[in-house]
């Protein structure tokens, strides 16, 4: 069976941040950290306007964009939903470039499907779904729907024969700040780039500077994002503002390429002469505020099969990437962050997960086969009664199931097992991730 759908990005619904999670600080931050976090959060939830904007609100938005807000796209500081939560495309990000070049010369790095009045969008994309179907070892069928990206329009330019799509969710947020606080020695000592083990796991890590373009630094560990490409927290700040809603600051410093520039010679940023529309302090205060965005509390089960859910996520080997366990070093002046056992179930790392979920193109160090290990605290936010769900990074996965059968490459061993499972199992395992 085929689906076709055009794909629109649009901005969150008051209902969906009235049922998102209300988000929280980390416990045990001093008077002055929380009254930033506050701080941050306001100028979180802010809408940009188009500038020149009126009655003092914040503007710089655009010429092209996704969303006006932070939190349009990562309600209650979690990740990205669709109003019906049905339909993934209409909050996927599509991330650009050829399989050489993570972005193209006339549009930057994503593809913007919104703009402000007067200016066309970027373009749009569509969406073909094609359904395959297998069985597990019980008899059980099972049923996967395979995407296919097609851009419809290309404003500004025939981009490269090459060029490829890469939709994204937008990811959860909260937690970020004690990922952050993982000391880089602790993310080396868990890669092993050459399987030297022989457990067939092969993570490794994206390296990347710290500053983009200019005071270049060594490489360091990337931590954020699917594919890790995001060194620190306000590298992961400034690209939200710059590519997602057109706000320029220290490391996105225009807002349109120089194709745009002359097709758009009349669009004048007004009110900022030759500063940023986001100045130095905005990305600081958002940096504050995802620092200390805690995660969602586990919850507690006392039902039997949580248990042996979480022994058979261990079995399957799925604890193999989804570590249930980090340590966070001292982080100077900010003991809410220090010396943490976090529980993210993730190891931070790029692992090859195969052909099916490539999108063939590179981030930093990562190749087009290569993904992150998502984290899954908080997963339990968007795992239903039944266990449906959008999962995987562009929200394919319509179950728990549909997401471990897509494991491939180093997940192929845990796939194979999990499919070997009886359907009792299965449903432990769910019950397991449920209180994550």
């Amino acid at each position: 069976m085929k689906r076709c759908a055009f794909l629109w990005l649009m901005t969150v619904t008051a209902a969906d941040l009235n049922a998102a999670e209300t988000p929280r600080s980390l416990d045990g931050l001093s008077e002055g950290q929380r009254r930033e976090f506050e701080k941050g959060e306001k100028l979180f939830l802010t809408e940009w306007a188009v500038a020149p904007a009126k009655d003092g609100k914040r503007d710089g938005l655009g010429p092209f964009y996704h969303a006006a807000s932070c939190a349009a796209c990562h309600p209650g500081g979690g990740r990205g939903l669709s109003p019906d939560a049905k339909d993934p495309g209409k909050t996927l990000v599509f991330r650009i470039g050829t399989k050489e070049e993570a972005l193209l010369d006339d549009y930057g790095a994503q593809l913007s499907p919104l703009a402000i009045s007067g200016v066309k969008p970027e373009g749009s994309v569509s969406i073909k779904w094609t359904e395959q179907s297998g069985k597990f070892a019980d008899g059980i069928t099972w049923s996967l729907r395979t995407p296919a990206y097609t851009a419809e329009r290309w404003e500004y330019g025939a981009p490269p024969a090459d060029t490829q799509l890469s939709p994204r969710l937008a990811p959860a947020l909260f937690g970020m700040g004690l990922l952050d606080a993982v000391p880089a020695t602790a993310l080396e000592a868990l890669a092993d780039p050459e399987d030297k083990n022989g457990d067939g796991i092969s993570g490794r890590l994206n390296m990347e500077e710290t500053w983009e373009g200019y005071n270049g630094s060594v490489d360091i560990p990337g931590r954020f994002g699917w594919k890790a490409w995001m060194p620190t927290l306000m590298r992961q700040v400034c690209g939200a503002l710059g590519e997602d809603m057109g706000i320029t600051n220290i490391f996105h410093t225009t807002d349109m390429t120089p194709a745009q520039s002359e097709v758009l010679e009349d669009y004048v940023r007004g009110g900022h002469g030759r500063g940023f529309e986001a100045d130095g302090r905005d990305p600081q205060t958002l940096v504050t505020y995802v620092r200390f965005l805690a995660p969602p509390p586990r919850k507690e089960s006392k039902d039997p099969a949580v248990a042996q859910g979480s022994a058979l996520f261990t079995s399957a080997g799925c604890a193999a990437c989804h570590l249930p366990e980090l340590k966070t070093g001292n982080v100077r002046g900010v003991k809410a962050l220090s010396t943490q056992t976090i529980h993210p179930f993730t190891d931070l790392l790029l692992h090859d997960m195969g052909p099916g979920l490539a999108d063939g193109r590179p981030e930093a160090k990562a190749h087009g086969n290569e993904w992150r290990t998502a984290p899954l605290w908080g997963i339990s936010a968007v795992i239903d009664e039944k266990g449906t769900a959008l999962l995987m990074h562009d929200g394919r996965a319509r179950s728990v199931d549909e997401a471990i059968l897509w494991h491939d490459g180093e997940g192929a061993k845990s796939r194979a097992a999990f499919k070997a499972l009886s359907a009792a199992d299965r449903a432990a395992l769910v019950s397991f991730l449920k209180t994550l």
